[in-house]
């Protein structure tokens, strides 16, 4: 069984969990996100998962804490925890960040299906499943054992895409029944598929030998094997046929998710940043409430000329990466009233006199190629072959880094003819053209957010200093998960109202 340690980052917080699978089987397997208890990645939840990775998956042990920031073992549980409980966005960023690694790491080692995706989380970490269950994470199924039940954020109707396992001891009193009713209802208010299997006369942490101790409110006579894998077992039989995690079974996804996160940019926003967003506007996020049908997305510069080898004058290797969340998130622009905008750069004769500074700062035989390519009717000019260009969509040509500087394009002009008032930037590359089009979107009164999985740069440093400088003074920052939770809470919102 191959244990390997990996580092990520999330918010500028260096996190480090365990990578575990059967180096012996050969076949990719489904993936299994597993949160564990207040101990951390420590020997014992790394044997867990070796456990769970022996029944057919590969395995994340997530970081909850930080690297050195877990406990030393001798701290009461709930006071060590009770910061991290309070913090429900930043742990949910975390375990959605870890589910990331988890993805990309079983990709580039060709070991896992990312399109069979899971998560399980024993006590705190059970609420941490529970959590990436709530902001509509792309997976499965979920599974809290013995885990909190209820948070100051219960999800709201259509959240939760996942369908949803929690296992309790009926005599666990950090779960009692008026939380277990809770959960319930929360579950059924969102429209989740959920179950809730109660073990009779159990306490909390059932799942952990250490934990039962006589005269503690731990521990359980009920045999481990029974409480740990039974459930996950069941599970997986008892699940609609959409949803099961057996080994052969596929979920039905668009194909144009094939080409994941897992092989985009490494994301690291320095907390430092975050902090300084929050307080100079009060939230982390000030576009959450953005209005789906005054929405557009904004697709800069995915052509030939960026993308196609042998033929791009500038290629960024990375924006092929990000096709798939691209067009993903056309679609639920489109389902949600709003409009799609694809840029085109576009080389024009009189550019080599009134942009002379650009073609005066590079080798002539550079200048060259960029005219070549991105002259119109050329190979280099047009569109990424695999973008879901729609009839309805706009497409629109600059002819400068920026669509709204002046004499580049009527974008401006299109967008508030058509109503629209809020942005998503998306393209290549991310610290040029992407930029300086979010920017001074924002300069003529857009509400402007850049799609941190939806940008791609040539490096991780470009893109990641790119995204901090916006974020700072421009706009906001979200993934393309995160917008589209939004459209969709949104514009569900907003039919509500209307009726």
């Amino acid at each position: 069984m191959a244990v390997e340690s990996i580092f990520y980052s999330v918010s500028g917080i260096g996190c480090r969990g365990a990578l575990i699978w059967d180096e012996g089987v050969k076949a990719t397997r489904p993936l299994l996100l597993m949160a564990p208890n207040w101990r951390g990645v420590v020997k014992p939840s790394i044997e867990t998962g070796q456990l769970l990775a022996g029944e057919g998956y590969v395995v994340f042990v997530a970081d909850m804490f930080g690297e050195g920031n877990g406990p030393v073992g001798t701290e009461n549980p709930m006071e060590f925890l009770q910061p991290f409980m309070a913090d429900v966005a930043g742990m949910r960023r975390r375990i959605a960040a870890a589910l990331d690694t988890l993805t990309r790491e079983a990709d580039r080692r060709a070991i896992g299906d990312i399109s069979r995706r899971a998560a399980m989380g024993f006590c705190f970490g059970g609420l941490n499943v529970l959590d990436l269950a709530r902001i509509g994470a792309d997976v499965q199924a979920v599974v809290s054992m013995h885990g909190t039940l209820t948070t100051p954020q219960p999800a709201k109707q259509g959240d939760i895409k996942a369908a949803v396992l929690a296992v309790h001891g009926a005599a666990d009193p950090i779960a009692p029944k008026a939380e277990r009713d809770a959960f319930e209802a929360e579950m059924t208010n969102a429209g989740a598929h959920w179950a809730l299997l109660t073990f009779g006369d159990v306490l909390h942490a059932f799942t952990d030998p250490a934990a039962d101790v006589p005269g503690s409110p731990n521990g359980t006579s009920r045999p481990r094997d029974t409480a740990t894998h039974l459930p996950m077992r069941s599970y997986r039989m008892r699940l609609p046929e959409s949803r099961k995690l057996a080994l052969g079974r596929t979920r039905t996804h668009n194909p144009a998710r094939a080409m994941r996160e897992a092989t985009m940019h490494t994301l690291s926003i320095p907390q430092s940043v975050v902090d300084r967003v929050i307080a100079r506007r009060g939230r982390e996020h000030v576009y959450e409430d953005l209005d789906p049908a005054k929405t557009a997305l904004v697709v800069v510069d995915m052509q030939n000329a960026f993308m196609l080898p042998g033929v791009a004058h500038a290629l960024c290797p990375m924006a092929e990466k990000i096709v798939p969340n691209i067009n993903r998130l056309a679609q639920a622009v489109r389902a949600t009233g709003g409009a799609v905008i694809w840029i085109k750069t576009t080389f024009k004769d009189d550019a080599l006199k009134n942009w002379s500074t650009y073609f005066e700062m590079v080798k002539p035989e550079q200048g060259a190629k960029r005219i070549a390519a991105l002259t119109a009717d050329s190979k280099g000019h047009e569109l990424w072959a695999t973008l879901d260009v729609r009839p309805q969509d706009l497409v629109v040509e600059k002819n400068r880094f920026s669509a709204f500087i002046q004499g580049s394009s009527d974008l401006a002009e299109l967008l508030r003819d058509r109503g629209l008032d809020t942005l998503l930037i998306t393209g290549t590359v991310t610290n040029v053209c992407c930029e300086s089009t979010a920017r001074d979107a924002m300069m003529l009164n857009f509400k402007t957010i850049m799609v941190t999985d939806g940008n791609a740069a040539v490096t991780d440093e470009d893109h990641n200093a790119s995204l901090c400088a916006f974020y700072l003074t421009f706009g906001d920052i979200m993934s393309t998960d995160t917008l589209i939770a939004c459209l969709e809470r949104n514009a569900r919102r907003n039919l509500t109202a209307a009726e």
